[in-house]
């Protein structure tokens, strides 16, 4: 009742929920989309990590109608500020969902451009479908167009848009 609740808020606040119909190919898009969970800052490396890992969708540094700050990008931060960023953010390529994996590979774009340069390949074609969330718009992208946007747009993460915009978020300090 309570989520049910949740949705009909968001439905009435304008927060909307694209339809994976919507996109060209829709027979490869995810059949849900999850709501995302309520904004937690992890106060750990531990938690920090356990958010990425587990994340089933990439957000922006604000989400929802209220524009609370993303769990996700919390912890990326959170994670930035760590002697061993480098090697936490390279972990969540092989660990985490396929979302969390996004944020891994933002890190290594800020922090080891070497290493984000053997790595990024594998991502560049990869057409999964991800869960997004940027704002209260509820949608799904594919991997590939989330690394490596088409044309002249460079909020993704190989023109370093998504990166810089986590690192420079203030909206996680308590």
């Amino acid at each position: 009742m309570r989520l049910a609740n949740i949705a009909f808020v968001l439905v009435l606040s304008g927060c909307v929920q694209a339809h994976p119909a919507q996109h060209p190919s829709a027979e490869t898009a995810p059949s849900t989309v999850h709501f995302t969970h309520i904004s937690k800052r992890p106060s750990t490396r531990d938690d920090a990590i356990h958010v990425l890992e587990t994340t089933e969708q990439f957000e922006a540094t604000a989400i929802g109608e209220a524009g609370v700050p993303s769990a996700e990008v919390c912890a990326f931060v959170f994670l930035m500020r760590d002697p061993d960023a480098v090697q936490v953010f390279q972990s969540l390529l092989d660990r985490a969902n396929v979302a969390g994996q996004l944020y891994g590979l933002a890190g290594l774009y800020l922090l080891d451009r070497d290493l984000y340069a053997t790595q990024v390949a594998r991502y560049t074609n990869n057409d999964t479908w991800v869960s997004t969330m940027f704002g209260c718009i509820i949608s799904t992208m594919k991997v590939s167009e989330i690394v490596h946007a088409s044309g002249s747009r460079d909020l993704d993460i190989d023109r370093g848009g998504y990166p810089r915009r986590f690192a420079e978020f203030k909206g996680c300090t308590k």
